[in-house]
């Protein structure tokens, strides 16, 4: 009697073990072949390269510059000259640059574009903008 519980509970060890052994089998197989596709995606994205976003060149007319011919810090603040000017960024913002670059690329502090950003590109002769008198943009 002995024998026959011992040889009961080898088969039960085997056929649990047999189950398990199967179990993992099909858990490897399902693994190998996600792995499959996550390497066929990887060939994928490095076979289609996105193109690098190429930032706009600027160059800037001497005449509307903070920084006019002979390359010193002038007061250039003549009403026409910084009415074109502030055109100018008005274009350029709305051409999707961000106000840092408008601002380096003119040589200039950002605070001076997001001031004519928030004066909404319409610079003020002598506390008038347009006709209306102004307190603050």
């Amino acid at each position: 009697m002995d024998s026959k519980l011992i040889e009961v509970a080898k088969n039960y060890r085997l056929t649990v073990l047999e189950r398990k052994s199967a179990h993992t089998e099909r858990e490897l197989d399902e693994l190998k072949k996600a792995l499959h596709r996550l390497q066929n995606e990887a060939i994928l994205r490095t076979a289609f390269k996105v193109p690098e976003l190429q930032l706009p060149v600027l160059e800037v007319p001497k005449e509307l510059s903070y920084r006019p011919l002979n390359g010193k810090k002038e007061r250039n603040r003549t009403p026409d000259v910084v009415a074109r000017r502030w055109e100018f960024w008005k274009k350029q913002y709305s051409a999707g640059m961000t106000v840092s670059m408008i601002a380096r690329a003119w040589d200039c502090d950002h605070a001076t574009v997001c001031n004519a950003r928030k004066c909404g590109w319409k610079p003020s002769i002598r506390g008038k903008r347009r006709g209306i008198l102004v307190q603050s943009c």
